[in-house]
């Protein structure tokens, strides 16, 4: 008699054998149009089995699992017919996926794409999830204008898909793949200007005027090897311990200096010898330049290096000696068009060093506008520096501005309101200057009919003294 066991194994195969042959055939044959909302994961989260495939079989597309499947579906499509999808928007801008762009321009057209960013569904909210909807034909025309639709700065759903339907003209752009592979690593930055895409026909960027860009210093054990400034013995700092830039909050032109690094012989060797750390090139060492936040959802935002302080991988810097050409690039930078600028060049809230060497730079010839433009720079640093060493968390701290601002007042009262007209000048002026900057920049650039140069109250980051919560 036949095994009871083997029997029943046999009709459960039997019973699964013609899905599977269904299923082979599906994924074996070509289609007119493929159709999907793929899964997203980074391979972080991978199992090594599944990132050795992927390694081994979509080279063009490891960088998440979303663009796998993308490559997939190409490979599923007739040629000359269509793929759609709905993906995260990452794909068109993190330089980590340039060998994916290329295999998408190499291998089809951008026929059309929605640009939705971040809360395009209900169900999600926040600035994590940005997704674009796209449509792909299995052909290649390196002249073909696609047409793309920008509403990743609407905040809502519902708002996205009534401007969409109702509202979208002025937010339609037509531009062809030629024209997107002028700017370097080809993000798909489709709103670009016509006047700034043709600057980067003859080039120039900032790593061709300074002395060097540096990511920065990397302890992989902050507890043991940073304090703020008030914890160590003043007398140590600028010997075993030394000023250290960190990133830190949205602010510009200086300040964010409140740490120490530990740089003593065996806390350098550490950093060299552990394979999680990062030492600090030797040549970047105690340079003047310009130090600022990569992490941010604001946008850039610059700083002073001064020469005696060092700098963390949050904390990347450009390094320039030329005092002149760091004013003036400290003051592009901190302007509303480096800002329009990078996040056609990369939309995540990192801004790398890659990212700003992207960036066209023009250094202007008439010289009583670029000494304005310089003057201008040191004036905004003086103030930010004297609004920074206002408190005890500076290492300059001198003295407690109702103290420095003392003056012939007999009473508290009187000293903070000498000290309040103080700060609100200094923040009137700042506002003022930087308004200035954006509307020399903006004419300079040629984004008159892109941009305006106006600073909201809340992005000038200095103090301002209220009267109450209210205010």
């Amino acid at each position: 008699p036949e095994d009871l066991f083997e029997l029943q194994y046999r009709e459960i195969i039997l019973e699964k054998i013609p899905p599977l042959i269904e299923q082979a055939k599906i994924m074996s044959q070509k289609y007119d149009v493929v159709c999907t909302n793929p899964p997203y994961m980074g391979q972080g989260n991978m199992t090594s089995k599944l990132v050795n495939y992927i390694k081994d079989h979509y080279i063009n597309s490891q960088g998440d699992f979303y663009t796998v499947f993308v490559e997939r579906c190409m490979n599923l499509c007739l040629k000359n017919k269509y793929i759609s999808m709905i993906t995260q928007h990452s794909w068109m801008f993190v330089s980590s996926f340039q060998g994916f762009r290329e295999y998408v321009f190499n291998n089809s057209i951008i026929r059309s794409l929605v640009h939705l960013g971040p809360r395009a569904f209900e169900e999600i909210s926040g600035e994590v999830v940005q997704t674009a909807s796209y449509i792909l034909s299995k052909i290649s025309n390196i002249n073909f204008k696609g047409t793309y639709i920008k509403l990743d700065d609407i905040s809502s759903p519902i708002g996205k898909e009534r401007t969409y339907l109702y509202d979208s003209k002025n937010r339609r752009f037509i531009i062809s793949r030629f024209e997107l592979e002028l700017i370097p690593k080809s993000p798909v930055a489709y709103w670009i200007n016509k006047k700034l895409l043709n600057l980067y026909r003859e080039p120039k960027y900032i790593s061709s005027f300074v002395d060097g860009l540096a990511s920065g210093n990397k302890t992989a054990n902050n507890d043991k090897y940073l304090r703020y400034v008030w914890e160590i013995d003043s007398n140590m700092v600028g010997d075993s311990w030394i000023l250290y830039a960190k990133g830190g909050i949205y602010r510009k032109w200086y300040g964010n200096l409140e740490n120490v690094i530990d740089w003593s012989g065996e806390a350098r060797y550490f950093y060299k010898s552990n394979k999680t750390s990062n030492l600090l090139n030797e040549k970047f060492w105690f340079k003047t330049g310009i130090t600022y936040t990569d992490l941010t959802s604001k946008g850039f935002n610059g700083r002073l290096l001064p020469a005696d302080v060092l700098f963390d991988m949050s904390g990347p810097s450009i390094l320039i000696a030329d005092t002149e050409r760091l004013h003036y690039l400290i003051a592009l930078l901190n302007s509303i068009v480096a800002e329009y600028i990078l996040k056609l060049l990369n939309s995540s809230f990192h801004i790398k060093l890659n990212d700003l060497n992207r960036m066209p730079i023009i250094l202007i010839e008439n010289t009583l506008l670029k000494d304005n433009i310089i003057q201008i720079a040191v004036n905004n640093i003086r103030i930010s520096k004297t609004d920074w060493d206002s408190f005890e968390t500076s290492w300059d701290f001198k003295k407690h501005p109702l103290l420095a601002h003392k003056k012939v007042a007999d009473t508290i009262e009187e000293a903070f309101t000498n000290w309040s007209n103080f700060a609100e000048n200094q923040f009137i002026q700042l506002k003022a200057n930087e308004e200035e900057l954006n509307r020399i920049f903006i004419e300079i650039y040629g984004l008159q009919d892109e941009l305006i140069p106006d600073v909201d109250d809340k992005d000038v980051t200095i103090t301002r003294i209220y009267d109450s919560k209210e205010d």
